[in-house]
């Protein structure tokens, strides 16, 4: 499994992946993917690792602006969620009519 992750710079969160042992590379390249990268999730301890790389690293490597898409919270299994997330809340009033 993978997932993208959008950069202001995809080129050094990526190299920081890599040296964390993590799989990643960058999309920089590509035409309309200029600010992703790619990480690739092989099992748990691959994604409780890229958790903590990221967690540490500077916050001005994300974007943080409106996309019009709802927020995607990954959590550990001893993590517990805190709040209903919107995709749930728009999922239950689909589903109640």
């Amino acid at each position: 499994d993978f997932v993208l992750i959008r950069s202001v710079n995809p080129d050094e969160v990526a190299l920081a992946l890599k040296k964390a042992g993590l799989r990643a590379r960058s999309l920089s390249h590509l035409p309309q993917l200029e600010n992703y990268l790619q990480l690739i999730i092989n099992d748990d301890a691959a994604a409780h690792r890229s958790v903590e790389v990221m967690e540490n690293m500077p916050g001005q490597y994300f974007h943080d602006r409106k996309t019009g898409r709802s927020r995607l919270t990954l959590r550990r299994p001893a993590e517990t969620a805190c709040e209903e997330t919107e995709l749930n809340k728009v999922d239950s009033k689909t589903r109640n009519g």
